[in-house]
């Protein structure tokens, strides 16, 4: 045992207080000091034309056919899985099922 019980004596006799204290961090001081500030010294969230048509081109070059092949990719790995586990395991169905409502998503 590390130390005395609640109501215990300690070694030199006296008795130890029983109570309870709890943390936690102190109440908030009446508000929060704004929003924090944007990205790169932006000053507002506005963009040019030329920057939308930028990101746009981004998102059709890049982003989106990036993540489809990490998601064929995936989809290749999940079905090994189940495959790999279809002999005598139950976790074979409980995998391609979970993928596939996945899928719904």
């Amino acid at each position: 045992m590390a130390g005395p019980e609640a109501g215990q004596t300690a070694v030199d006799g006296a008795a130890q207080p029983v109570g309870m204290r709890l943390n936690q961090l102190p109440a908030d001081p009446g508000g929060s000091s704004g929003p924090p500030p944007l990205l790169g010294g932006q000053k507002d969230l506005a963009s040019s034309p030329a920057e939308k048509k930028a990101a746009a081109k981004a998102i059709e070059d890049h982003i989106e056919p990036d993540t489809r092949k990490a998601g064929d990719w995936a989809d290749t790995d999940t079905a090994s899985a189940v495959s790999a586990f279809r002999d005598g395991w139950h976790t074979s169905g409980a995998l391609k099922k979970a993928h596939e409502t996945w899928g719904t998503r």
